[in-house]
């Protein structure tokens, strides 16, 4: 964890972060701290999932990825 709130985290260092019953990601290097997303959410994914991965598989058109999956979709600073 950053030593100071003005400290830029990495990618490398929120993989070693764990808050009990909360979701974290980074924004641009700043620590984000969530809510789990509620069972409504998961029934609405679940669905989502279902659908898009049929209509890509059926298409040969690469994988689906569902949300608990984490990507590194910025660097210098992070996000993730």
């Amino acid at each position: 964890m950053p030593a100071t709130v003005d400290e830029l985290m990495t990618a490398e260092e929120l993989l070693h972060v764990n808050i009990p019953d909360k979701w974290t990601e980074l924004v641009r290097g700043r620590l984000v701290v969530r809510e789990p997303p509620s069972t409504w959410h998961g029934v609405v994914s679940g669905r989502l999932a279902y659908f898009v991965t049929d209509f890509v598989h059926r298409g040969k058109l690469g994988f689906v990825c569902v949300q608990d999956t984490g990507f590194k979709i910025a660097s210098n600073p992070d996000t993730v």
